[in-house]
């Protein structure tokens, strides 16, 4: 199955090219999506892949999924400067951070 975009407010231009040559990276993005991620993306330029969840309990049922493909997964909450807002009314950002 080739790897195409979803249709999320979030983007990376290089994703297309290097998931291509390194199908993991699709997979991955595609498995946070399934599992519930509000959104899905490959950092930079690849060394990483990360999704957002505003639930704790989805994003660890991705973490399991993901520890098959990946070496190494992470579940962490993202930090807020003075400026950022992560909550949205009882929600929870949440961040899984994995490495292909």
């Amino acid at each position: 199955m080739p790897y195409q975009y979803t249709p999320l407010p979030m983007f990376n231009a290089l994703e297309e090219p290097v998931a291509g040559q390194h199908p993991a990276i699709g997979q991955a993005v595609r498995l946070l999506e399934k599992d519930g991620a509000l959104g899905a993306r490959m950092t930079g330029s690849g060394s990483a892949v990360f999704g957002i969840f505003d639930d704790r309990q989805k994003a660890k049922k991705a973490m399991s999924g993901l520890r098959l493909l990946c070496r190494e997964v992470y579940l962490t909450r993202p930090l807020a400067g003075k400026s950022e807002k992560v909550t949205g009314g009882n929600k929870k950002w949440l961040l899984i951070k994995t490495q292909v």
